[in-house]
């Protein structure tokens, strides 16, 4: 992909997700509630435990940045990461309300990370990678991020006929309106639902 492409979609997505920002902020206790099951699996795989430091790439409005906090405790260490300084600020205010002060976040790209090698033992992507031009470029990265020994941890959307939390809406969707289907290789919802491309 070429560099003006790939910098006008990360554009396009950090447009988006900032608009969107001020509803997640008003659904926060849902889409938390909702999103538990993979956030708490997530961080089992992790291995994570007290005096941990994790890197949450693409936190978003926080999660599972915020829950690994609570994991790691006042020894550990949680830094978050996202394109969209909207979404970050919604975090920060979420991890304030639990009176959580060993996390961090910061407004950066996750396809150009720039962080000590060796200073994680676990970093986690929950629903975030699917929507990077060059999602190869994040783990790497998250990747050298590492210690030794750890783990990455990476959740991303199944095609719709196995996914009915999105499946059902988009097929109720289609009802009323015309939803096209993204390029194929661009970054998008179902981009990495492909089991094959994933791995």
């Amino acid at each position: 992909m070429t560099e003006l492409r790939s910098s006008e979609l990360k554009e396009r997505e950090r447009c988006n997700w900032a608009q969107a920002a001020e509803g997640w902020r008003r659904r926060h206790a849902l889409l938390k509630k909702g999103a538990a099951p993979v956030t708490q699996r997530m961080l089992e795989l992790c291995g994570i435990g007290s005096g941990h430091r994790l890197l949450d790439i693409a936190s978003g409005t926080g999660e599972p940045a915020i829950s690994a906090a609570r994991i790691v405790g006042d020894s550990g260490r949680v830094i978050g990461t996202d394109l969209v300084e909207e979404m970050l600020a919604v975090a920060r205010e979420n991890a304030e309300s639990e009176h959580l002060a060993n996390i961090d976040f910061h407004c950066c790209d996750a396809e150009m990370l720039e962080l000590a090698a060796g200073s994680f033992d676990a970093v986690t992507i929950r629903w975030g990678l699917m929507f990077m031009p060059e999602p190869e470029a994040c783990l790497v990265a998250a990747h050298r991020a590492l210690k030794q020994d750890g783990r990455i941890c990476v959740a991303c959307w199944g095609a719709p006929e196995r996914n009915p939390f999105v499946g059902l809406l988009m097929q109720a969707l289609s009802h009323y309106m015309e939803v096209p289907a993204p390029p194929p290789g661009t970054p998008g919802i179902f981009a990495l639902a492909d089991p094959d491309r994933l791995h």
